[in-house]
């Protein structure tokens, strides 16, 4: 009589998470916070992989072999990524599903207006008569809840009496 034969086959394991826009630059999830779709999620080790993620923000990488990942998004054009790690390295161990390796990012805005002289003092802009106010300085100030920096911008108003600060972040 012969004892029966043994084989061991190692568990596959995974790596997954959300991607949301992190619509107050504070670098988690708050509830209400949309997920985003089609973003691009990568992997790198003993397997190399991209996904994309779901309707609902998620992605996974599943049937993978035990080892060190790299997991890491591509940023999209316009976005300021604000989780951190921005980089995900991942000591997988045979079995193991690692989960919220997750991605936030923030939009940045913009904010603009117009100087004129408002010569019946009422606040509106309506009358065609009031003219635009060309080269007056318009400074913005706050505080960057991303960077955790002061801000301090200026700008000249143009011909048309407009003026624009873009690329801001949350604050």
């Amino acid at each position: 009589f012969e004892p029966p034969i043994t084989i061991s086959c190692p568990q596959p394991g995974s790596i997954s998470g959300f991607k949301f826009e992190d619509d107050n630059g504070n670098t988690q999830y708050d509830g209400g916070e949309q997920f985003l779709e089609e973003w691009e999620i990568n992997l790198i080790g003993p397997v190399n992989a991209t996904t994309k993620t779901n309707a609902s923000g998620y992605y996974e990488f599943i049937n993978l072999t035990a080892g060190n990942y790299t997991v890491f998004e591509t940023l999209k054009s316009g976005w300021i990524q604000t989780t951190s790690p921005k980089i995900y390295n991942v000591t997988l161990q045979q079995g193991e599903n690692v989960t919220n390796t997750s991605f936030g990012n923030f939009k940045p805005g913009t904010v603009s207006g117009n100087k004129f002289h408002d010569l019946n003092q009422d606040g509106v802009w309506q009358d065609e008569s009031e003219p635009a106010l060309e080269g007056w300085n318009i400074t913005l100030e706050g505080f960057d809840t991303i960077t955790q920096e002061n801000v301090s911008l200026s700008t000249l108003t143009d011909e048309e009496g407009h003026y624009i600060f873009r690329n801001l972040t949350a604050g």
